[in-house]
């Protein structure tokens, strides 16, 4: 999996009969934290284009990147496109942010979970909060703590509406998810990586059974338009726009939570086995 492994899977293969498959989570010609860096971006890239011409077959979490990477590598072996969702679960909605936090329960939680970087608006985000009335962010991951989150919070003066919940066990996430009102998957294209992604926080709020405010990115796009699970809005958007979005969400997140009900049980990993069975010729007993 990911490009960082490449390079001893393809040596391991020269010496034995294995299939080697490449799983690219990212793209890795266009990686969103390298869009300041261009010359560190091509070398990856060509070390990527190289180490290829070992592997046998593909996998992408999405068509859109398997047409683009097809393309880039230049190649006709075949691509299996497995999304990155959680294992279905039925989830009972918990307290346990607002018992955490000591919340009232007219507050309105909005939750971001992932990697804390640049590109992925949670600076807009925390903006926005300044037009919202009884509403807090919280915010699960690792990266640029202080300078994302903190910093931001102080300029528009609304630290004592965003919390910085740390990292929790995968496994216990979801139960801290379904305690929140809202999830936001505010990501801007500022790489190719970024504009196809398909993040797995996207189907883990529906799993979750919350509805999300989502940039209005291709691949997101459309599973917001087929499964109805939130909100688009445009990734050029302001914060008083993403407020006003946000309000509209939460006035009518028990309609949301339905669709969120019916897609979680086909935007999960229970409906990519089959394929990566078949993919490596195993039949499911």
């Amino acid at each position: 999996m990911d490009l960082y492994s490449l390079l001893p899977s393809a040596l391991k293969k020269k010496k034995s009969q294995y299939k080697l498959f490449y799983d690219s989570r990212e793209i890795y010609s266009a990686l969103g934290t390298l869009y300041k860096n261009p010359f560190k971006q091509l070398i990856l890239s060509l070390i990527e284009r190289f180490l290829v011409n070992n592997v046998d077959e593909f996998i992408v979490s999405g068509s859109m990147d398997e047409e683009y990477l097809a393309k880039h590598f230049n190649t006709k072996k075949p691509f299996n496109v497995i999304m990155n969702v959680p294992f279905f679960r039925q989830i009972e909605k918990t307290n346990k942010i607002r018992e955490e936090l000591e919340l009232d329960r007219k507050i309105n939680i909005i939750v971001y979970q992932g990697m804390i970087l640049e590109g992925r608006g949670i600076r807009k985000i925390i903006e926005s909060l300044q037009f919202l009335d009884n509403t807090v962010l919280c915010i699960f991951g690792e990266g640029q703590i202080e300078d994302v989150i903190y910093k931001t919070a102080q300029k528009y003066n609304v630290s004592d509406k965003v919390f910085y919940m740390g990292i929790k066990p995968y496994d216990e996430l979801l139960d801290w998810t379904s305690s929140a009102d809202l999830g936001v998957v505010f990501i801007r294209p500022i790489s190719l990586s970024y504009k196809l992604a398909l993040p797995n926080k996207l189907f883990e709020y529906c799993m979750a059974g919350i509805p999300s405010l989502v940039t209005d990115l291709p691949a997101m796009k459309k599973i917001i338009e087929e499964y109805h699970i939130g909100k688009l809005i445009s990734h050029k958007a302001n914060s008083i726009e993403i407020a006003d979005a946000i309000r509209q969400i939460l006035e009518k997140k028990e309609d949301y939570k339905k669709y969120c009900q019916i897609a979680s049980q086909k935007l999960c990993y229970d409906t990519q086995i089959d394929k990566i069975l078949n993919m490596i010729n195993i039949k499911r007993e």
